[in-house]
């Protein structure tokens, strides 16, 4: 599972390393060849489109350490492989000095036998690890490491493409308070069935799609973005969408997922590369919705509560700063809620227009100052274990 932590100053999580071999072109990926220290026995085998079973043992019985998996792009940013090693180490040294995590939870002490499915199909990866001991000294000259290769996938994404009908347990309603005019947000606990629109999107990158639906305020007017992962549609946390001039400064609209945080009793927009639900396609055709379950550098774990297409002001003296927008009829906007949800087929696409306010919608000439907006909850993002 993936973890998210506090954005240090000093880097975001590398997920980094070096070009192997100085640059050259190293093994053919998945032969197993463990390069770099040589002082873990790794392996790699079953790789499939998203998976595959990975082995690491330290060749010193007893060895605490520390493995992740990078891919070939990751590697590539950095100029050395101890470069790449002393990059990680040195973000967990600070996590650990700043309360953030511990040793215990950061280090492995005994052999690893674990199935990842969280890979991106046709990627080339480097499973590696290096040592650290239960103080937190680096105790690897360099990392160990394999190379492997997932297989391309052979699933028919069109098979998104259409109309949905999505019914999750629960709901969130946000409205506006009409003697002070700030948000009121809450989760009720009543079923909500909405309709999703997935959309081949032409001037998006390879394997991306927009999905319209999902904003309980701008409904099929403004979409939001997934990335096609196999049988899998992952929606893309803080995905700018648009940018505009306003009397205010520059806007920035970007889809961002939200948790009600127990420890603060309140909602807050939780950023990191992380998808904030997942859409999974079963072999019969049959679709299920999941929210992404984690944990922030608070300490505090989550559940995507709901996801959103929010707004900010991103320069001059209104900086941070964002509209505040709500229904036309003084109805709160709904929004899907639920651990887990259904999506039933509904029919093939008829046009969608983009980039266009509902007439639903009116923007409240207030600013107001997002919760989402203090730093304390940007996060980090590790390699999703």
């Amino acid at each position: 599972m993936k973890k998210l932590f506090l954005l240090l100053a000093m880097v975001g999580l590398a997920l980094a390393s070096c070009t192997p071999n100085g640059g050259q072109d190293g093994p053919t990926p998945g032969d197993n060849n463990v390069l770099g220290a040589g002082e873990f026995e790794i392996s790699v085998s079953n790789v499939g489109e998203t998976s595959a079973d990975l082995k690491i043992t330290p060749k010193q019985e007893g060895r605490t350490f520390y493995w992740n998996i990078a891919t070939d792009a990751e590697l590539a940013e950095f100029a050395t492989t101890v470069a790449f090693m002393e990059d990680y180490y040195n973000y967990f040294k600070s996590a650990v000095e700043q309360g953030v995590r511990t040793w215990d939870q950061i280090l492995d002490a005994a052999p690893v036998e674990y199935t990842t499915q969280k890979l991106d199909p046709n990627t080339k990866y480097n499973l590696f690890a290096f040592g650290i001991d239960a103080n937190g000294n680096l105790t690897s000259p360099d990392i160990t490491y394999v190379k492997f290769q997932t297989k391309e996938s052979t699933f028919d994404v069109s098979k998104w493409y259409g109309y949905w009908e999505v019914t999750s347990p629960k709901q969130v309603q946000i409205g506006s308070d009409p003697m002070t005019n700030q948000p009121i947000e809450e989760i009720v606990d009543e079923p909500y069935t909405t309709i999703l629109a997935i959309v081949p999107g032409e001037d998006l990158k390879e394997g991306e799609a927009y999905v319209y639906g999902f904003d309980g305020i701008f409904g099929l007017e403004m979409p939001a973005v997934g990335s096609f992962l196999s049988n899998n549609l992952k929606m893309i946390n803080e995905y700018l969408l648009f940018e505009e001039e306003t009397d205010y400064g520059p806007c920035a609209y970007s889809w961002n997922g939200h948790s009600f945080i127990e420890s603060f009793g309140a909602f807050y927009m939780i950023t990191g590369d992380y998808a904030p639900y997942t859409f999974t396609m079963a072999a019969d055709g049959s679709v299920k919705i999941t929210a992404y379950q984690g944990q922030i550098s608070t300490g505090d774990v989550f559940t995507t509560d709901f996801y959103s297409l929010d707004n900010v002001i991103t320069s001059g003296e209104n900086e941070g700063a964002s509209f505040i927008y709500t229904r036309e009829d003084g109805l709160p906007a709904v929004y899907l809620n639920g651990a887990e949800m259904t999506a039933t087929y509904l029919g093939a696409l008829e046009e969608v227009t983009a980039h266009k306010l509902s007439k639903k919608v009116k923007a409240v000439h207030k600013m107001a100052t997002p919760k989402a907006a203090a730093q304390k909850f940007s996060a980090a993002v590790e390699f999703a274990k």
